[in-house]
Order: structure tokens, then C-alpha cells, then sequence
């Protein structure tokens, strides 16, 4: 009896002292691990092109498209950011108002730098005073800048990293050459892949102004790495980006196909099953028929016929 009552007291006294020495420790290391805070993993920052292009989102079309007039400058992407984005809350709403005015407010209000062709505007009889009147709400900047230029028979450019309001005949007078990949547009290892979206092109976006066409000096160029060089005027070339942007779209959604000698083939559908072979009988041995699966021989003097327990030849 006593042995066990010292047996237990070992025990006791063992773990009494590892209890003691874990709270010794814990209280050296300070928070448990447990209750440690842990750092949050840093988060890698974001491009300044990218944000530049579109507010932090990277910009699918400057991918597709890089123009050797435009440059890829910080003011330059800022223009463009500023062009799709939407027109502030207070909108375009001018009454009367010089169009210098206009520009410069719009300059301010849109960080962005704008000027008067005032040469242009000038050899067209155009007056930097000529009165705007416009109301427009909730449409881009774009469409709202190229609705009130209209009126007065102007437009815009964007040319050494600035947005300059002109007058049309000066803008068809700046050839702008640009770059597109066409990539996933079309097959760009088959030339008439290839010029069936030049055709597309030429045909579709102001085909009064291609050289082809016979109306102007703009031309389209096939390059073997799956690029297209096109020089138009900086209008034309934003129809044309707008072509390829959509058409890539719809390829997402679509497969490529390849073109034959009608055109464009379509993918081919889901071939139907064969029906089952059907197969003769012919009388043999024993009164057993023979299947038709049989061998011919080249000259088609001799069928060879087989059957499940024998086989047989004869002359035809």
C-alpha cells in the first residue's frame, strides 16, 4: 500500500511540473501564438500605365491598337481616359457661349489640355467667339465634345499630346498611322482570312476615303506576324479600332473558321452516327449462312467468307 500511495505522488509531483514549466514559458514569449497578430501579405501595386488607361483598370483596347502620332505618353492616355469616360453631372449646357470659353472650361474641368486650331479656324472663317449652344447629359465626353463640334463644323484631333479643336478639312489632312493586332481576330496564317478583314475594313468604315476605294491616300497593310498598318485620319482610325474591338468581342463567343473557295465556311456541325452495317446472308455448309464482312480480292475474283465456325471460298 504504501508503494502505490509513493507511485502516485511521483506522478503528481511529474505533472504538476510540466504544468509549470509551459506557464513559465508563455509568459516569456508574451502573446500566445494563438493571439499573435499576423501581418497581412503586402499587395503588389498597381501600374501607372494601367491606371493611367483606365482609372486602374488595364485597357484592352491599347492592346489592340498603338498609333505612332499618339505616343504612349501619360498625357496622352489621360486624353483618351477622359474621351470615353462619361461627362460629369453637370453635363454640357451652354447658352451662347464664346467658343474660346467653352474650351477653356472644359480644359479645367476635365484636367485635360484643349486648344483652338486658330489657323484652321481662321482660313474657314470661323471665329474663336462663335457662340455655343448645347444640352447634354449622360453620354461620354466623346460623343458629347463631337455633338457640340458639330454645329459649328468642327471636330477634334489629338496630336502631340494635346486635344486640338479644328476644323474638318484640317483633320482629313493628318494621316495617322497605327498598328493593330489581329491576333484571335481572324486566321492571320491564312492570307484570305487575312484579306477578307481588309475587305471588311475598306468596305464598312467610310469607304469613300481608302486609296483602294479611289477616294484619299489611306491604306491597309498585312504584316506576316499577325498585325495590320493602317493609315487614316485620327477619325477613321477610332471607326476602325471600334470594328476590331467588336469584332473580337464576337470571337470570344464564336470559333475562327477557316475560308474556302465560296467564302467563309462555318464550323462544321456534330457529324450524324452511321447506321449499323448492314450485312447479307448467303447459303453455305450445313445450312448456316455467312456474314458479308468479308475480304475481296484485289481483282475481285475471289470472296472470302467468314462465319463463326468455318470459312469458305468461291468464284464469282
Amino acid at each position: 500500500m504504501n508503494g502505490l500511495k509513493s507511485l502516485l505522488v511521483c506522478v503528481l509531483i511529474v505533472l504538476l511540473a510540466g504544468f509549470v514549466r509551459a506557464q513559465t514559458k508563455g509568459s516569456e514569449g508574451g502573446v500566445s501564438p494563438k493571439s499573435a497578430p499576423t501581418a497581412e501579405p503586402t499587395r503588389p501595386e498597381k501600374s501607372s500605365l494601367a491606371e493611367v488607361q483606365n482609372g486602374g483598370k488595364t485597357d484592352a483596347s491599347s492592346e489592340l491598337c498603338q498609333c505612332i502620332n499618339q505616343g504612349n505618353a501619360a498625357s496622352t492616355k489621360k486624353i483618351e481616359q477622359a474621351l470615353a469616360g462619361p461627362l460629369h453631372s453637370a453635363g454640357l449646357d451652354y447658352a451662347d457661349q464664346p467658343l474660346q470659353d467653352v474650351v477653356t472650361q472644359l480644359s479645367e474641368e476635365y484636367g485635360i489640355p484643349i486648344q483652338l486650331d486658330k489657323t484652321a479656324l481662321e482660313e474657314a472663317g470661323i471665329g474663336t467667339d462663335s457662340k455655343v449652344n448645347v444640352t447634354l447629359h449622360n453620354i461620354s465626353f466623346r460623343s458629347a465634345l463631337r455633338l457640340m463640334l458639330r454645329t459649328l463644323q468642327l471636330t477634334w484631333i489629338v496630336q502631340d499630346e494635346v486635344l486640338i479643336v479644328t476644323t474638318r478639312e484640317s483633320a482629313e489632312k493628318q494621316i495617322d498611322t497605327c498598328v493593330y493586332n489581329m491576333q484571335g481576330l481572324v486566321d492571320d496564317s491564312d492570307p484570305k482570312s487575312v484579306k477578307a478583314l481588309i475587305d471588311v475594313i475598306c468596305s464598312c468604315v467610310q469607304a469613300d476615303t481608302w486609296a483602294i476605294n479611289g477616294g484619299g491616300q489611306a491604306e491597309v497593310r498585312p504584316l506576316p506576324s499577325g498585325l495590320l498598318v493602317v493609315s487614316q485620319t485620327p477619325a477613321v482610325q477610332e471607326e476602325v479600332s471600334a470594328l476590331l474591338n467588336k469584332i473580337r468581342k464576337m470571337r470570344e463567343k464564336a470559333p475562327l473558321t477557316k475560308v474556302g473557295p465560296r467564302g467563309y465556311e462555318p464550323p462544321p456541325a456534330n457529324p450524324s452516327p452511321r447506321p449499323p452495317q448492314q450485312t447479307k446472308k448467303e447459303g453455305g455448309s450445313g445450312g448456316g449462312g455467312f456474314d458479308s464482312d468479308t475480304i475481296k480480292s484485289i481483282k475481285g475474283t475471289t470472296w472470302f467468307h467468314r462465319s463463326d465456325t468455318s470459312i469458305s471460298s468461291r468464284r464469282v
